[in-house]
């Protein structure tokens, strides 16, 4: 029988053709022709044009996509006879979204996108039942990625909705609030899978929980020519609407409101404005000119106020150290205490620090707000690929997992958030942590504060841990030798520990380890991930722009060794905007680096090879460089390049520190150089003998 006869016949078992009838059918052979494909040939990359698309007669193919930061192929699936695939890329005209290749000797039927769309025009009723079978495909795969399809005319979009996003972020990267449940929001999105896009939306509501929802182009731009820019023109016009009062813990006095002394009005107005602005912390600083109030917003202190005069800001002080049950007649030594205020729905706890100056009291009060605080790892890390695989770090039945990196680059939030995720993954578990202080309350966890002048050490602490029969054991800081041995002793008694250090990089980490003593075989055998991370600013995404990098930028990016000599990518800049208080950067994100240990870096451990020999050693899909990672933030518009370059040391500072270091083991060993005044004495001497 002719290979035509089969096609026709073996077309209509295939669900995307089975509405056609036999005619239609008898067209669409006559367009197709026959491909041969070898094992292992590609039959197209992600990101080449839909030219075709084809259904399989025999073999097997698979489809990937490409991992840019791990270099690395992710399956997605294996396709066998009778399988379609590139016909949505040739409806739709966009790029492949993934690779196809072929896992065996196989035989496709393909249909070339001209004829393919032109068969469509003149066959109307084939097309409706083509169209069908493609809408309930597409339906399925929204389902199965948990992204629904939804109308916007079915909810009520108010202008409360539409200020939680800027409208320059809407309009840009067609997003929507569609609704809001309490701290639940659901957002609608013309491109769910936009990375940009989300993590947009995502620094602008960090305080809700957001679900996503895809809705149609069409729909979006309805909705933004007829109803957006009225419910912009409400917001404009309510601008000045009250802001959310502040209550305290304890009843000092009876004061709210307008009604309140002006050192109360005064007080309250800095906290409300650093809550407002997401500051970390608040600073009140005397000095020659006034004392300086300033919030540290993103790691970098602004000014939030005018200057204080001395004789305004002594009362103050004395409110914070009513408020925090401090005495108030003490401003010769220091003094720590603690508050808690209420902001609306939320209870925020304030750690104040007052330090006597010549010029008075500084103090500073940190924020420990839980709301602010993500704690699930696919906000924290924002490559989804890459978030998984932190999230293996935490699943491991028992050793030990370590977060470092410089003081404020966010460990303690990754740990949380893996406890967060191992938790999910089984409640049953028991997690006992100890703290120093204890910033976030887990249900359920025994949770310990460590307290020195009292006696209450980590190692005091860790000693009598084991006998609470704990699954998960999370250790602030491994800060001595004891602490340490104790945590890997936990660790290889089949506890899951997890800790944060003081170290640079990974491999680092293993260096310091040994430097406190630890034996090379205990390392090995407890040690089973390690995850090195920094913090930087991020791209305010309501004033920034995609710009082509200059030549001293490029050259900047290329000694640091995030950017290739070959390549000239566009970079993202942020000039500053109300948004943003002008500072081009709102939040921060951080750049991570991971490594595994596999058995085989076990081994390299436990022969004490040093860390460039265990560079040498890493398998590619066992170690994410953090200039990788940092290269995917570059890419995806999440950081300006100015601000990636502070994080790492240039080449040829590596280099020289690399050869000072180098030179300095050398000469250690050396005998001394005599003075000239020892080389005359040992003359004198050879004189005398003589």
């Amino acid at each position: 029988m002719p290979a035509k006869s089969v096609t026709k016949d073996w077309l209509s078992q295939i669900d995307l053709f089975s509405g056609l009838s036999k005619d239609q059918r008898n067209k669409l052979v006559s367009l197709s022709h026959k491909k041969r494909f070898k094992k292992g040939e590609v039959v197209f990359n992600q990101g080449d044009p839909s030219e075709d698309f084809q259904i399989i007669q025999s073999g097997c193919f698979d489809v990937f996509l490409w991992d840019e930061i791990m270099k690395l192929e992710r399956p997605l699936n294996q396709l066998m006879p009778g399988e379609v695939f590139g016909e949505i890329g040739v409806l739709t005209g966009e790029p492949r979204s993934a690779s196809v290749r072929c896992l065996e000797d196989g035989v496709t039927w393909a249909w070339d996108h001209q004829p393919f769309v032109e068969f469509l025009e003149k066959n109307q009723k084939g097309g409706l039942a083509l169209a069908r079978t493609l809408a309930h495909r597409l339906n399925a795969s929204t389902k199965a990625r948990q992204i629904p399809l939804e109308h916007i005319t079915a909810y009520e979009v108010s202008a409360e909705l539409v200020q939680l996003l800027p409208l320059k972020v809407i309009l840009q990267y067609e997003v929507l609030p569609l609704s809001r449940d309490g701290n639940q929001v659901k957002v609608g999105m013309v491109e769910p899978t936009n990375l940009i896009a989300r993590n947009t939306v995502l620094s602008f509501l960090k305080l809700y929980g957001v679900e996503w929802v895809c809705v149609s182009r069409q729909e979006f731009e309805q909705f933004r020519d007829q109803q957006l820019r009225d419910l912009a023109g409400e917001l404009a016009a309510t601008d000045g609407a009250a802001r959310l009062s502040i209550s305290y813990d304890m009843a000092v006095d009876g004061f709210e409101g307008d009604d309140a002394p002006e050192v109360v009005q005064v007080f309250d107005q800095h906290v409300r404005g650093a809550i407002d602005s997401g500051a970390s912390d608040l600073h009140y600083e005397p000095g020659p000119d006034g004392v300086r109030v300033r919030a540290r917003i993103d790691g970098r202190l602004v000014d939030l106020a005018p200057p204080l005069e001395p004789i305004d800001y002594r009362p103050i002080v004395s409110r914070i150290k009513v408020l925090c049950d401090l005495n108030i007649t003490e401003r010769r030594l220091p003094q720590d205490g603690s508050m808690r205020i209420g902001f609306g729905e939320r209870l925020i706890d304030l750690r104040v620090s007052c330090l006597p100056t010549p010029r008075g009291e500084s103090v500073v009060m940190r924020f420990l707000d839980p709301q602010s605080r993500s704690l699930k790892l696919d906000s924290l890390v924002l490559s989804e690929p890459i978030a998984e695989w932190v999230r293996e770090q935490f699943m491991h039945p028992g050793g030990l997992v370590l977060a470092t990196g410089p003081t404020g680059s966010g460990k303690t939030t990754t740990l949380y958030a893996g406890i967060q995720a191992r938790l999910e993954h089984d409640p049953t578990c028991k997690l006992v942590t100890v703290e120093d202080p204890v910033e976030y309350e887990f249900s359920g966890a025994t949770q310990v504060q460590v307290n020195e002048p009292l006696g209450l050490t980590f190692s005091k602490v860790l000693r009598s841990l084991l006998r609470q029969d704990p699954n998960l054991i999370l250790l602030g800081e491994m800060r001595d030798r004891e602490s340490m041995g104790i945590a890997i002793e936990a660790a290889l008694t089949g506890h899951f520990v997890m800790s944060s250090l003081h170290t640079n990089d990974a491999f680092e980490t293993i260096t310091r380890l040994r430097q406190q003593g630890i034996p090379d075989y205990l390392i090995a055998s407890c040690l089973t991930g390690v995850i090195s991370q920094r913090l930087i600013p991020k791209l305010c995404y309501a004033c920034s722009s995609k710009n082509r990098a200059t030549k001293e930028t490029l050259q900047k990016l290329r000694q640091v060794g995030v950017v290739t000599a070959r390549e000239t990518p566009f970079v993202w800049t942020s000039e500053g905007c109300s948004s943003c208080l002008n500072t081009g950067s709102k939040g921060r994100v951080g750049i991570y680096e991971i490594l595994a240990v596999s058995p085989a870096m076990k081994d390299a451990i436990e022969q004490g090879l040093g860390e460039r020999e265990l560079q040498q050693k890493v398998k590619p899909g066992d170690f994410l460089p953090m200039r990788r990672y940092a290269r995917f933030l570059l890419d995806n518009a999440l950081v300006s390049p100015d601000e990636l370059i502070k994080v790492f040391p240039s080449q040829t500072e590596r280099d020289a520190k690399t050869i000072t270091g180098a030179l300095k083991v050398r000469t250690e060993n050396l005998p001394s150089k005599p003075t000239r005044q020892k080389k005359k004495s040992a003359g004198k001497r050879a004189t005398k003998k003589r």
